[in-house]
């Protein structure tokens, strides 16, 4: 056999293997074809029994992070903190008083602070996150939302159509209930 004979042979066994891949990739596709159908055909189903296909969730979106860096500038909100923090703040100005004064320790002082200042910063945190939280029940609840979320920590892609950003909706209720 000759180089020209090996290549027609080559040709024809490519050739054969080709169709024999068209007719494999047919018959895939119109199985492919069959099972989108099939899908279609379910959906429409459901959605003509008003399944769930058909009902979307609600979907409110908050800048937590926004609502409280407006809430820390309220003189509301200064207020209350300074009142409710006033006794922790006094003890850490008496503990530094002595840790200045030397009648305690570096080690004391830290060992004494340390607990208040998380006090203080829990305190921070639950008069900040209170009317929040309020709010986004209010708001969710009226606003007949399926679910609300905290955008800060916990979407990472989500369709822009699906949520709605209700931050100001919020805002605006953490305002009315003052």
């Amino acid at each position: 056999m000759d180089m020209k004979q090996v290549f027609g042979v080559i040709a024809g066994v490519v050739g054969f293997l080709l169709i024999i891949g068209v007719a494999f990739s047919i018959g895939q596709i119109l199985t492919l074809k069959n099972e989108v159908a099939t899908y279609q055909d379910r959906l429409a189903t459901l959605e003509k029994n008003g399944g769930a296909a058909t009902s979307k969730l609600k979907v409110g979106v908050v800048r937590v992070n926004d609502i409280a860096l407006r809430l820390q500038d309220d003189p509301k909100f200064k207020d209350q903190f300074e009142q409710q923090g006033k006794p922790i703040s006094d003890k850490l100005i008496a503990l530094k008083h002595q840790n200045d004064a030397g009648t305690l320790s570096d080690q004391a002082y830290a060992d004494q602070a340390t607990p208040l200042n998380n006090q203080l910063q829990q305190l921070f945190q639950e008069i900040l996150l209170r009317p929040i939280q309020n709010a986004v029940n209010q708001v969710g609840s009226s606003g007949n939302y399926d679910l609300v979320v905290k955008v800060e920590d916990v979407v990472l892609f989500a369709q822009h159509n699906i949520m709605e950003d209700i931050t100001d909706k919020i805002w605006s209720q953490i305002q009315a209930s003052k």
